[in-house]
């Protein structure tokens, strides 16, 4: 996280740093929807990205737009935008948002 912090210093540019209790907190809003998926954070010099576990491939069928979707409200709430990688298992905080 501070190579991130230090990063986006340097650039001039306000950076949104994800922490472990935004995960925790995300996580257990998708276990109190009954969404069988977990938010994991890897966090890299260049920037923080994250994965998406499925806990349980019965319970996540026709679930997957609904987890992005409380994924997506979660960060928003942040006032951060998030873009889902070309697998949409994996996403990282948009830096550049079209508005």
């Amino acid at each position: 996280m501070w190579c991130n912090a230090f990063s986006a210093l340097n650039k001039g540019v306000n950076m949104y740093i994800a922490t472990l209790t935004d995960i925790i907190e995300l996580n257990h809003i998708l276990e109190d929807e009954n969404i069988s998926y977990r938010v994991h954070l890897r966090d890299t010099c260049g920037r923080q990205s994250f994965w998406i576990e499925i806990l349980s491939e019965c319970a996540s069928n026709g679930k997957d737009d609904i987890a992005k979707n409380i994924i997506r409200h979660y960060f928003a709430t942040k006032g951060v935008t998030i873009k889902y990688l070309n697998n949409s298992l994996e996403f990282v905080i948009d830096d550049n948002p079209v508005e």
